[in-house]
């Protein structure tokens, strides 16, 4: 009977710089294979990560490592939310934003050695109409700029900036939503509409920083459409990280809110960085508290 670890590492060549590569040499080098039993996943095309996690849970591994940014975590993740399998990182990706949440190091060599000592944490899982999310999700400027950036071919912070620029011009407004949680509602044409369960959202910027992974609440925040000239000013807030000084923001922490168009049938949305649209008149958020188990750094 084989007793060795299993563990899985699916990689997402294209995240990032676009040229991944898993260095077999120095994973083997931590990873013995008298003790470990390992196994490489390499997706070709968006959406096959959650199939190769899929597939390695029926396999009966005890660890599956995401290889890449929020983009491949979240798929990977998703596969594992309420199972005993233990989540691993490798910062493969741009933004990173749930990655250094969690402190896990950039460099390869140090990362391997977290996944090795097998420190796990428990951490929260959003839910939006039956997607999950793990960082943050968001409707209004926030999913318009994730959907200029997904056009782009290099992810780094410039082409980041690229899109954020971008999506800043062509900002047309915001369609009107109904906002209800916590036995209040309020209807409003929202600038931005960002929902987190993580304290970053990637490149070192966060628009929630008391968010945390762990106790079972999100974190609301919206603006409501302003002037050309207060979003200038939001956009120079959002960059230096100082959103919460602007008193156009409003903040709320909560379980589960309600998201209801006024107008469409479909809404641009944002999930860990990756641009979807959702063709459904309501949006429906919640959390799954301490549904995902991580390996993370020691203390």
């Amino acid at each position: 009977m084989d007793t060795r670890k299993k563990i899985h590492f699916i990689l997402n060549p294209i995240s990032g710089s676009g040229k991944n590569k898993l260095n077999k040499k120095l994973v083997r080098g931590i990873f013995p294979k008298q003790e470990y039993d390992l196994v490489l996943k390499t997706s070709k095309q968006k959406k096959e990560a959650k199939t190769l996690a899929t597939e390695s849970v029926k396999e009966g591994v005890d660890v599956i490592v995401a290889c890449g940014g929020d983009g491949t975590i979240n798929e990977v993740a998703t596969a594992l939310v309420d199972t005993p399998i233990e989540l691993g990182i490798l910062r493969f990706g741009s933004g990173n934003g749930l990655a250094s949440n969690l402190n896990i190091p950039k460099k390869l060599k140090h990362a391997l050695l977290v996944i090795k000592h097998q420190h796990t944490t428990k951490i929260d899982v959003g839910v939006i109409n039956h997607h999950y999310f793990f960082s943050n999700t968001s409707i209004g400027f926030g999913a318009e700029l994730i959907h200029h950036y997904s056009k782009t071919t290099r992810r780094q912070f410039g082409s980041y900036l690229s899109a954020f620029l971008n999506a800043f011009v062509k900002h047309r407004g915001a369609s009107e939503v109904s906002i209800s949680f916590d036995n209040q509602s309020e209807t409003i044409t929202p600038f931005i509409l960002f929902i987190s369960n993580s304290n970053e959202m990637g490149y070192n910027i966060s628009l929630t920083p008391e968010a945390s992974l762990k106790d079972g609440k999100l974190d609301l925040v919206y603006i409501k459409d302003v002037s050309l000239w207060k979003k200038i000013a939001l956009a120079r807030l959002m960059l230096l990280k100082q959103l919460t000084s602007s008193q156009l923001a409003h903040y709320h922490t909560t379980q589960a809110l309600e998201i209801s168009s006024i107008a469409t049938s479909s809404f641009l949305v944002q999930i860990d960085g990756e641009s979807r649209r959702l063709n459904a008149k309501t949006l429906t958020v919640g959390i799954k508290p301490k549904a995902l188990s991580v390996i993370v750094p020691k203390g």
